[in-house]
Order: structure tokens, then C-alpha cells, then sequence
């Protein structure tokens, strides 16, 4: 609790009797980042959400809620519409932000996929150059990744033309299929949104049509079989924190899409395994901190293949996965943390510590958050599900549960969260195999729509 309260005292110092403004996509995350906000010290916080989202919506007098009413038909088009909302703020949001903060002194926390552009009239709090930015292009990273040393699969950038992408899937297809994945001509993309797999001429069609709309240059490689995961780090000057691997909870569909689903880190790889993604995360964070003066948190995704871990893309921001790694540390503002170094503030950040810290205690208290976008609206509900050996059912009414289950609204529909419950669960063995039998079972009982899901496997 000690170095808890050590990193609370430093960003009490920043945060502690100012105004502040939260805006997101979700008004239930928003109030959760002002609720952090207040117990560091703020005076008030402005929480604006264009969506209400799952679960409860923090109650405080010195909190103001606002929701705005942003609607969108895909993940990505929710976000980008949202992102937009909040960069464009109608004048009488404006009018209540003026009202809430006359001196214009409040700064702005804003999502971590964010551009970080001013919110009514304020400055956002750590904010992301643009040349860090840029390192999100899928198409782009495999020179940062030879650059930095990283080994990595066989890859080719190619334009978005049928004759182009058939020679790259034959050159690369090892047995398994290829992956094609999107430029950022239309701006960041995630969530496994602008990705597709290719095995047939068939998807090779679906996959063309797909990316014809949103890419001019496509990244082919190889499909690699394996634990989709994830490694973080943190970078501030010539200091490197560099935590411990992350399942992510990408699932197959049966077509040529993946579903994103969230991350977990339940799973624990092997000490070799362990030890070499930590080591791709430390030096792809030397070549970041050399080459564009990086600072904060960072995020290197890949699988885990039966040839080693190989890296997919960079996240050169504060990492989704992340998130169930603070959770493994009650207490610890992660995220208000690496908006700090973002923003260049002279804290006594103590990443060694840091490190140490969030690496032993996410491996002691685990956590696995899993979550769905559903293209429709769903009566919100709550539920808790059994799962033991071959039977998933709903809990009874004081019976203990594997997953605690919330389907909510969002700017597409619905959205469904799947809360995994450490004290029911083993340590070690990857989650998205169990994850996928609880939205079968709610997809049959609630008839929700997700289709099918397939979890990766194993080949360690």
C-alpha cells in the first residue's frame, strides 16, 4: 500500500483543488475517471459520455453528467463518431462547460485511443504527437519492428488491387491462410476492425470488396496460430517499466472477420516465453524513447506461435489490456499516471518500482473483462453464469459463478460485458476457451446475435 500511496501523493500533486473535465465515449467510464479524479483531489469534475454503456453511473454532487446521444452502425464507425461529437461539442454542452469552469482553467482526460484534440474550448491532458500517432498504421510497423531488432514474420505491403494481394497470398500462405489488414487511411482502427483472414478465392473476394472502402494499402502475412496476447510497458527519459503478458480475447467467427472481445491475464505463459515478449517490450521501448522521444505507456500485440511470440501491431498509447493489469492493483491511477509522463511533468515516477508492483500484483489478483457489440437494441440485464465441465446455466440466487454478465446500450445497440470471477477460476490456462461457451449459451438464451466464436489454441 505504501508504493500505492507514493504514486497517489505524486499525481495529488497535479490534479488536487482544480476543475477537471472527463469526456468519452461511455458516461459510465467517464464518472468511473471522474470518481479516480476526485479521490486524487480535484475540486469538480465535467463527465461527458456519448453513450450511457453497462453498468452504473457514479452518483457524486460533484460530478456533472452529461450524455450525448451519438449513434453509430460498427464498432469503429461508433468510435469515430464519437471522437467527433466530443471534438465538435453542441453550444449548449459548451454554454453548461462554460458555466462549470468561467476561468477556462479545467483540463480535458480523454479515451486512450484518443487524438487528444481540445474538448469546448480546453486543453486535454497529455495529448499524443502526431509521430507517435502515426505508429498505429499496420502497414507501416514492420520497419519499426526490423528497425528495433524485433524478429517478426514475412510481410508485404501491397495497394488494394485483386492481382497484388493474390501474389502476396500465394508468396505468404505457410498452410494456414493470410491475414489482411488495413492502412489508417480513414484514421486509427482497432478492436481487430480493418483485419481479415484469407484461406479461399472466396474470401479473398469478401476480403477485397471489405478493404476496397476503408484502405488504399493492405499488410499481408502469414495467419499465425497460436495465443493471441499482448506486452506492456511504460517509458519515461531513459527509464523502461516493462510488465507481464496479457491473453487477448480474439475470437474466430467462421468468416473472414475476427471478433475483438477484450483481453485477460488469467493466463501465464511459460518463463522462457514470459522472459522473450518482456524483452521485445523493453527493446521496442528503447527504439521508441530514441527515435520519436517517447514517454508513457506503450503496447506491443502479437500471438504466441510454436516458433516463439511474433509482434502484429504497436499501440503506442496506454494499451486496452493494460486496464486488467491496474485492476490487479486496487488503488493504482495506471492511466492518470501515463498521462502524467505524457504530459512531461517532473514526478518521481519510480518505474523499477512501478514495475515490480504491477507485475506481482496482477499475477496475484487476475482479472479478465470480455465484451461484444451487438447491431441491435436489447432490454438491459444482468445475469451470473455457471460453467463446470460441459454445462453453462444461470446462476442460482446465492450461488457462487464463474462470470458475472451485464448487456447494455451503446452507439450501435447493444453492448454485453462478461465480468470473469478470479475466486472460481484457475490461474494459468488461457480464458477465451471458457468465454466462448458463456456467449453461446447467452447468444442461444438471448438470442443476441453474435454467431459464432472460436478460440484460438495453444501450440506451446
Amino acid at each position: 500500500m505504501e508504493r500505492i500511496q507514493h504514486y497517489r501523493n505524486q499525481l495529488e500533486s497535479v490534479i488536487s483543488g482544480k476543475p477537471w473535465i472527463v469526456a468519452a465515449g461511455v458516461l459510465v467510464n467517464a464518472t468511473q475517471k471522474a470518481e479516480t479524479l476526485l479521490e486524487l483531489g480535484a475540486d469538480r469534475v465535467f463527465a461527458i459520455g456519448t453513450s450511457r454503456g453497462t453498468g452504473l453511473v457514479v452518483e457524486d454532487p460533484r460530478i456533472t453528467p452529461v450524455q450525448l446521444e451519438i449513434r453509430g452502425t460498427t464498432l469503429m464507425g461508433g468510435l469515430r463518431a464519437s471522437e467527433a461529437a466530443l471534438d465538435a461539442l453542441p453550444d449548449e454542452i459548451v454554454a453548461e462547460l462554460d458555466a462549470f469552469d468561467p476561468g477556462r482553467e479545467a483540463l480535458v482526460v480523454r479515451d486512450l485511443y484518443s487524438e487528444c484534440r481540445p474538448v469546448g474550448g480546453r486543453r486535454t491532458f497529455g495529448p499524443r504527437p502526431k509521430d507517435w500517432i502515426a505508429l498505429e498504421d499496420k502497414t507501416c510497423i514492420d520497419a519499426f519492428w526490423d528497425a528495433a531488432g524485433v524478429f517478426r514474420a514475412p510481410s508485404r505491403v501491397v495497394q488494394v488491387e485483386r492481382a497484388a494481394l493474390q501474389r502476396a497470398h500465394e508468396e505468404l500462405d505457410s498452410g494456414s491462410g493470410t491475414v489482411w489488414v488495413a492502412d489508417n487511411k480513414d484514421g486509427w482502427h482497432g478492436a481487430a476492425q480493418g483485419v481479415r483472414v484469407v484461406r479461399s478465392k472466396d474470401d479473398a473476394k469478401v476480403a477485397l470488396e471489405y478493404l476496397q472502402g476503408i484502405a488504399n494499402e493492405v499488410r499481408v502475412m502469414p495467419f499465425l496460430d497460436g495465443i493471441p496476447c499482448s506486452i506492456h510497458g511504460f517509458v519515461h527519459e531513459k527509464d523502461i517499466a516493462v510488465f507481464r503478458p496479457c491473453e487477448m480475447l480474439v475470437f474466430g467467427t467462421g468468416s473472414t472477420a475476427f471478433a475483438y472481445a477484450g483481453a485477460a491475464t488469467y493466463w501465464e505463459p511459460s518463463s522462457q516465453d514470459s522472459r522473450a515478449m518482456r524483452d521485445v517490450a523493453r527493446d521496442v521501448g528503447r527504439h521508441l524513447q530514441d527515435t520519436v522521444d517517447y514517454r508513457g505507456a506503450y503496447c506491443v500485440d502479437g500471438i504466441l506461435t510454436a516458433d516463439g511470440f511474433m509482434p502484429t501491431e504497436l499501440n503506442p498509447r496506454f494499451g486496452a489490456a493494460i486496464g486488467n493489469l491496474a485492476k490487479g492493483v486496487p488503488g493504482l491511477p495506471l492511466y492518470m499516471l501515463h498521462l502524467a509522463i505524457v504530459e512531461g511533468l517532473d514526478l518521481d515516477y519510480r518505474l523499477q518500482e512501478l514495475e515490480d508492483l504491477v507485475v506481482t500484483s496482477s499475477r496475484a489478483n487476475p482479472s479478465g473483462r470480455s465484451a461484444r457489440a451487438i447491431p441491435a437494441p436489447h432490454d438491459p440485464r444482468s445475469a451470473r453464469l455457471v460453467i463446470e465441465d460441459d454445462e453453462v446455466r444461470f446462476a442460482a440466487e446465492g450461488e457462487a459463478a464463474q462470470v458475472a454478465v451485464d448487456l447494455g446500450p451503446s452507439t450501435i445497440g447493444s453492448y454485453l460485458v462478461l465480468e470473469a470471477n478470479a475466486a472460481q477460476l484457475p490461474y494459468g490456462p488461457p480464458l477465451a476457451p471458457l468465454l466462448c461457451r458463456a456467449f453461446a449459451f447467452l447468444d442461444a438464451q438471448w438470442q443476441l446475435g453474435i454467431g459464432q466464436l472460436e478460440a484460438a489454441r495453444s501450440v506451446r
